[in-house]
C-alpha cells in the first residue's frame, strides 16, 4: 500500500518536533537525516508534502556540520543557475531556501555580503 500525503506531512512534523525538543542532541545525525529529506522531497509530487519536509530540514540546518551545509546550498544555486535547469528542481531549492531563511535564518549569514 501506498503511504498518504497525511502520513507523510506528519513524519515530517514529527521530526520538527522532535529536533525543536532535542535541539542540539540530533547534531551527529542531522546531516543524515537532511540528506533523506532532501531527496524524498525531491520525489514528492504534493506541495504540502514538500514544504512539511522542507520545514523539518531547516530545523535539522541549525545543527548540520556548517561546511556540509554550505556546498549543499552552493550545488543547489549553482543547479539554479544552469541554462537548462530542472523546473521541479528550482522548485524545491526555492522551497528549501524559504524554509531555512524563516526558520534558520543565521544559516544564510555567509551569504549576507
Amino acid at each position: 500500500k501506498a503511504v498518504g500525503s497525511a502520513t507523510k506531512s506528519g513524519a515530517a512534523t514529527f521530526i520538527t518536533a522532535t529536533v525543536r525538543r532535542l535541539g542540539s542532541e540530533v547534531k551527529p545525525v542531522a546531516f543524515t537525516i537532511m540528506k533523506a529529506l532532501h531527496e524524498a522531497s525531491s520525489l514528492e509530487k504534493s506541495a504540502s508534502v514538500r514544504k512539511a519536509y522542507a520545514s523539518a530540514y531547516a530545523n535539522l540546518s541549525k545543527f548540520a556540520p556548517r561546511s556540509k551545509l554550505d556546498m549543499t546550498i552552493d550545488l543547489w544555486l549553482s543547479e539554479c543557475k544552469q541554462e537548462n535547469a530542472d523546473q521541479d528542481a528550482v522548485l524545491l531549492t526555492g522551497t528549501m531556501l524559504k524554509a531555512i531563511s524563516s526558520e534558520a535564518s543565521d544559516v544564510f549569514v555567509r551569504y549576507a555580503d
